[in-house]
């Protein structure tokens, strides 16, 4: 079939996935809708700004007022009030007040546990905070080069490949997905 391309924004969704159906029903503005007709069925790339001051979290760690267990200095804990941005499984997407960043949260909430109670924290064997990668912003030349590389891949899951095009529709891609698809799948560098 004739492939059409055209910007747009979603206007709203349903709220759920209805009887019988797979997916959920989703409306969208197209910008330029020339070729499209009511009831197509097309394939949608969403791209949202990256969120600040966020931290994805264990669901079990918020409970239903928005309040997870800090770790203070002391081994105490105290509880703190997060903004819950949305639920994404199992996990939590959630905005953390300045005076929260960098702090241990407790992961997985008891009744036993509660605030000023002391604790021994159980950390992984050197668990470490992953550092934020490197990120660059791409010129239209190079985006679409890596993007038809991607696309032209056919050895690539499908998982895959749309997670790294999602990556790729960014305003800032990290630099090692870069230099990986530059590289090419034998690791040496590919021309273009």
């Amino acid at each position: 079939g004739l492939e059409i391309t055209s910007p747009g924004m979603i206007s709203r969704a349903s709220p759920s996935v209805g009887e019988g159906q797979s997916g959920r029903l989703v409306y969208a503005q197209i910008d330029a809708p020339r070729g499209f007709r009511p009831g197509d069925f097309v394939t949608v790339r969403i791209t949202e700004p990256a969120l600040p001051d966020v931290a994805m979290v264990p669901a079990t760690a918020v409970d239903a007022a928005g309040i997870v267990l800090v770790l203070d200095t002391d081994d105490r804990l105290r509880a703190a009030r997060v903004e819950v941005v949305r639920r994404q499984g199992d996990m939590v997407l959630i905005r953390v007040p300045p005076v929260l960043a960098g702090s241990e949260i407790v992961a997985a909430r008891n009744p036993l546990l509660g605030e000023g109670i002391r604790v021994r924290p159980q950390r992984e064997a050197n668990a470490q905070i992953p550092e934020a990668p490197e990120m660059v912003t791409l010129d239209a030349e190079t985006r679409a080069s890596l993007i038809a590389r991607v696309e032209g891949a056919v050895m690539m899951p499908e998982g895959v490949r749309t997670r790294i095009l999602s990556q790729l529709e960014q305003e800032q891609v990290p630099a090692r997905l870069i230099e990986r698809l530059q590289q090419g799948p034998g690791g040496g560098r590919q021309g273009g």
